[in-house]
């Protein structure tokens, strides 16, 4: 699994897909830096365990929400972001997607990651290890039916408290929708981290 990731991060982002990245308000830098790769018409996500070792891929396309591409080994793929995480700052940002965790990024924001199966996610001692001893947890998974559930069980097993982005579904339509760092920091109470 690790040389088949090395394999789509080396070819780089062809031009077809930036311009998928571009109607997200995606930045290249912040796909870049999650290690996002990109071939055969899929995005290739990298899931991490607390050591950064990768022991999951996930895949998706136009046709398929998110394929695994897994290191069946472990027991949970891990967070999608985990190499990213600055354990020197006071906060963690949970969404419940990957393009959510990169549009975060994207306003300039940092430590976000993802949940591996969206809502649907089971959060096991091994993924709570990862998030464990930050000052701040914050929920910041979709405004819906599930992901209100998820946030439920996050806020609970966290102590976090719960972001929302105004009236859209998630961070990815928020940036979308033209929102900025400070609404942001707003909708996630981080003025005084930040």
């Amino acid at each position: 699994m690790e040389s088949e990731y090395r394999n789509i991060i080396s070819n780089g982002i062809p031009a077809c897909a930036i311009s998928y990245l571009d109607s997200r308000r995606l930045s290249i830098a912040s796909i870049l830096r999650f290690g996002v790769g990109y071939a055969d018409s899929s995005w290739w996500f990298p899931f991490h365990d607390k050591s950064n070792k990768l022991v999951g891929l996930k895949y998706r396309n136009g046709k398929t929400k998110g394929t695994w591409a897994q290191n069946h080994r472990v027991r949970s793929p891990g967070w999608f972001g985990v190499p990213c995480i600055d354990y020197s700052l006071p906060y963690i940002i949970i969404t419940e997607g990957e393009w959510d965790a990169i549009a975060i990024d994207c306003v300039g924001i940092k430590n976000s990651i993802s949940l591996p199966y969206g809502a649907m996610s089971s959060i096991g001692q091994d993924m709570i290890d990862v998030i464990s001893g930050f000052k701040k947890v914050i929920v910041a998974v979709d405004n819906d039916e599930y992901g209100n559930r998820k946030a439920r069980d996050l806020i609970g097993l966290t102590n976090g408290t719960r972001a929302i982005f105004g009236s859209n579904k998630d961070a990815n339509d928020a940036l979308i929708a033209g929102f900025t760092h400070y609404d942001f920091m707003q909708s996630m109470n981080l003025g005084e981290y930040i």
